[in-house]
């Protein structure tokens, strides 16, 4: 048996290979942008901190898909499915390996953010001066560190939870297709992914509505915790829809090649 630090590892390669490539553009579109706001006249120390900004969140669009993208081809290719470990790990593993590489892009954001924010020191320096002067503000408190770590926790959580969703899909249309002749599986599949799809927003929409409860009670002098709440709940759903793809995954899901 192969043992689950291998397959992670083998899976997390892939992933951060995945992740580089999406760097290399990021960095592309990052430095052509600022060259041309230096060739309009119109670049700012904040402009150049807004561009890095701006592209990240799209490198981070990008990349949540094409991981998305190899995760699934994961659970239904020979490849894969042939390792000798059981699906458990290789579900796990899987999902392990798609956190490190959004993280590993996470990373490097902050790293290219401070370095421009390093470039324009003299302009952030003031920035952050004009918020600490703020007496409204407390910036350094540790209510405050606590209720940004608790959204840097749902941010990570929320992104499990899409990709434990988008497998959940898979794993049930999957399912149910492999009962039906050649034929007709194009069509059903359509109207399954288009069901489930509905069912599974409605699930997350109450889901939603539930955490905004816990973050809407930010105003109390404790609301950290109420983020904290949110986080646990998020990771609860994580937990059961994980069970049910690989229950999924262990007795109805086919490779496909």
């Amino acid at each position: 048996m192969t043992s689950f630090s291998s397959v992670t590892k083998i899976l997390s390669k892939q992933k951060i290979q995945i992740v580089n490539h999406v760097i290399v553009l990021d960095l592309i579109a990052v430095i052509l942008s600022i060259f041309w706001a230096i060739y309009q006249g119109s670049l700012t120390a904040i402009d150049s901190l807004s561009i890095i900004l701006g592209w990240s969140v799209v490198a981070f669009m990008v990349a949540f898909v094409l991981l998305s993208r190899n995760s699934e081809h994961v659970f239904v290719s020979d490849s894969y499915r042939l390792i000798p470990t059981n699906d458990t790990n290789l579900y796990t593993a899987n999902l392990i390996s798609s956190v490190l590489g959004i993280v590993y892009l996470g990373v490097f954001q902050i790293l290219l953010f401070a370095v421009g924010s390093a470039l324009n020191l003299k302009q952030v320096t003031l920035m952050l001066n004009k918020v600490v002067m703020d007496d409204s503000v407390s910036v350094f408190s540790m209510r405050t560190f606590l209720g940004v770590v608790s959204v840097l926790i749902a941010i990570l959580f929320f992104t499990i939870l899409f990709w434990t969703s988008i497998t959940l899909i898979h794993m049930i249309t999957t399912a149910i297709i492999s009962f039906l002749p050649d034929n007709r599986q194009k069509i059903v599949r359509f109207i399954l992914y288009v069901v489930v799809i509905i069912g599974l927003v409605y699930v997350l929409s109450i889901l939603s509505n539930t955490v905004g409860n816990f973050i809407g009670q930010f105003g109390n002098p404790d609301s950290y915790l109420y983020a904290y709440t949110a986080d646990a709940f998020v990771a609860f759903v994580v937990l059961l829809e994980s069970v049910g793809s690989i229950y999924l995954l262990q007795n109805w899901v086919e490779t496909n090649n």
